[in-house]
């Protein structure tokens, strides 16, 4: 908290905290100013030992009953053990008799923004900034404050204005990326980690953070670099090595996500979901056996893994044994009834036996669970074209209204149109879903891979350079 060391400690605090032991071993009562006082209480504070501080304190206020440094001292302590209440009553008395002092402003701050009264703390920030004088210190006091109580937009305001004030602040700069990446600002809070990285380049967690935010602004070459100098720095960052393994396989280089999931593993022999990556990766790869081997490993660990029960599901499925594989699925499901993924999966088996009742249910229930997932309304459709054809437009008009931005759903709509001979509103669906992504035209050739040789596609393909 603000300017509880400012002045730092004198030449004889060493023989202040001795003689202070002593007069404890001999029980006797010795002399010591307010200033001696605030050096001991702060030794004994930068040592963690709470209760020495807390005694030194007490004894301090029956030598030193009026001392506005020492019950101020008394302000800090209560607040630190969430007493707010006798805090504040405190605070108020010695601002009847001290109203311009800074630390008094500067704790009735802390103790409104802790209660969640956004507009008393700033006011009593602002004095308390009007009497310290505006400066990176007191800015950053106070920021640090809304920080450690979740109002990251008040933080960043305060860090902002203390960041004008000295730019090389390397405390400051690293708060501000802090809470850029809890407010959503990812491609500001990448800029300030890396700002910070200039003046630290060899903090690990610098590096791992600015790989999640980089990661998150869809800048993955960027992220597996910055876990690359997060491991390098420290090669056991068991967190940098699997985020790192979930980039890579998610741009399909499963043979370097092996090693980074190996490396996890190497670390933590039982990590599920480092386990659960390697497998995949090897499923990726078509080493089934091995992939097999290792989704049942994790299941034996824990009977109700989703992501292990999903997997084994998807091996026996690709390995063409549908029915061992929803075995798997509808075991997984009585065990994890709200997993969405494995009513999915359960939807997507039952539809390709061609069980079209079962497919539906299941695929509602997934959609139902998670609507956010446009695989599963993808996969709905499909099932409603076989079983209800007449109920299958619909529901691609809702699946475009709450996906309006998705090529996807577009070109599967544009598709619907096609199929059901209505021209003029596939060719209104097809440039729609063009503009806004043409690199999913593979979805419609899925459906009608002959809606190519229709002369308006064919013409507007060539006139926006589209090849396929």
């Amino acid at each position: 908290m603000a300017n509880q060391n400012a002045g730092g400690s004198s030449p004889n605090i060493k023989v202040h905290i001795g003689k202070y032991l002593t007069m404890l071993k001999k029980k006797a009562h010795y002399y010591f100013d307010v200033g001696e006082f605030e050096e001991i209480i702060t030794h004994f504070l930068e040592k963690g030992k709470t209760g020495q501080a807390q005694h030194a304190l007490r004894y301090a206020l029956n030598l030193h009953p009026d001392s506005l440094a020492l019950k101020l001292k008394n302000a800090h302590f209560l607040i630190d053990s969430h007493q707010d209440e006798e805090a504040e009553r405190l605070l108020r008395q010695l601002y009847v008799m001290q109203p311009d002092e800074p630390e008094i402003r500067f704790l009735l701050g802390c103790i409104f923004s802790r209660k969640g009264k956004s507009d008393e703390a700033e006011l009593h920030f602002n004095h308390f900034i009007k009497f310290a004088g505006t400066n990176e210190n007191t800015l950053s006091s106070v920021a640090f404050i809304y920080e450690q109580n979740g109002d990251y937009s008040k933080s960043l305001k305060y860090l902002e204005a203390a960041y004008q004030q000295n730019p090389k602040n390397k405390y400051v700069i690293y708060d501000t990326a802090f809470c850029c990446e809890r407010l959503g600002e990812f491609e500001k809070s990448a800029e300030y980690y890396k700002k910070y990285l200039d003046i630290v380049p060899l903090s690990a967690n610098a590096w791992y953070n600015y790989g999640v935010v980089s990661n998150t602004i869809n800048n993955k070459t960027q992220a597996v670099e910055a876990y690359d100098f997060a491991i390098a720095i420290k090669p056991e960052f068991v967190s940098a090595h699997f985020n790192k393994a979930v980039i890579l396989s998610e741009l399909g280089k499963y043979d370097e996500a092996l090693f980074s999931y190996s490396e996890v593993v190497k670390l933590e022999q039982n990590n599920p979901e480092a386990l659960c990556g390697l497998a995949y990766c090897y499923q990726r790869t078509e080493r089934f056996d091995q992939a097999m081997r290792l989704y049942k490993k994790v299941l034996a660990h824990d009977p109700t893994h989703p992501d292990a029960i999903h997997g084994v599901a998807s091996v026996y499925a690709l390995n063409g044994d549908m029915l061992e594989g929803l075995n798997y699925v509808l075991k997984g499901i009585k065990e994890n009834p709200t997993d969405e993924e494995l009513h999915y999966l359960a939807g997507r088996i039952f539809f390709d036996i061609n069980q079209l009742d079962k497919a539906g249910l299941y695929l509602q229930k997934s959609l139902t669970l998670n609507p956010t997932k446009l695989k599963t309304w993808m996969a709905l459709a499909d099932v409603l074209e076989q079983s209800a054809p007449n109920q299958t437009l619909d529901f691609l008009l809702l699946a475009s209204e709450t996906f309006s931005d998705s090529a996807k759903i577009h070109f599967r709509m544009a598709a619907w149109f096609y199929q059901h001979n209505n021209e003029q509103k596939f060719l209104t669906t097809f440039e729609k879903a063009l503009a806004l992504d043409a690199g999913m035209i593979s979805v419609l050739l899925e459906y009608c891979p002959n809606c190519i040789e229709n002369e308006s596609v064919a013409s507007y393909l060539q006139q926006k350079n589209v090849s396929i």
